[in-house]
């Protein structure tokens, strides 16, 4: 759940709202006189389409969701993507260092990983993350060293990014 977009947050509820219709619907056929202070709307014959509907369009989201067709790229957008790209598609990384420049990532896991980046071009395409999420700047990618080391200096880091960093003594002497 705590890798729920908000399109999958929506769809459950939609479901969810879809069997509390349906069982609302069949105890109003049971006891009617439980319902006679609602109004007309909720015993009309246009409810007992809502829980259809919103099933109908849960069903929509999931296949959406799976085909990717609403999952924007995650991408450094102000490099230009080369030529000679990498795709990695369907790899799980577990307690690795993955270096992700020059690459593009379909559909990945990364659980306990340290994401390496040295300023290149890279792309997420569906990626999940498991575990504390760590990165590492190379040597040359003085813009990222200098963008974290101001982003400390006015506490703009949050207490687990802080911890990754000065957990890596060899980044503090840029």
């Amino acid at each position: 759940m705590s890798n729920w977009s908000p399109w999958d947050w929506i769809a459950y509820t939609c479901l969810g709202i879809a069997s509390v219709g349906l069982a609302l619907g069949s105890l109003g056929k049971e006891s009617p006189n439980l319902f006679s202070e609602f109004p007309s709307f909720f015993s009309s014959p246009k409810w007992a389409s809502v829980p259809a509907l919103l099933f109908m369009l849960a069903t929509l989201i999931f296949i959406v969701r799976l085909v990717g067709i609403s999952a924007p790229a995650q991408q450094n957008n102000f490099l230009d993507k080369p030529a000679n790209v990498e795709t990695i598609t369907s790899r799980t990384f577990t307690n690795e260092r993955v270096t992700i420049d020059g690459r593009e990532f379909y559909n990945c896991v990364f659980v306990n990983s340290i994401l390496k980046w040295d300023g290149g071009y890279y792309a997420f395409h569906n990626v999940r993350f498991e575990g504390p999420k760590n990165f590492e700047f190379g040597k040359n990618n003085k813009a990222g060293i200098e963008t974290v080391y101001f982003l400390k200096s006015v506490g703009g880091l949050s207490p687990a990014l802080e911890q990754s960093w000065t957990a890596r003594p060899e980044l503090d002497d840029k």
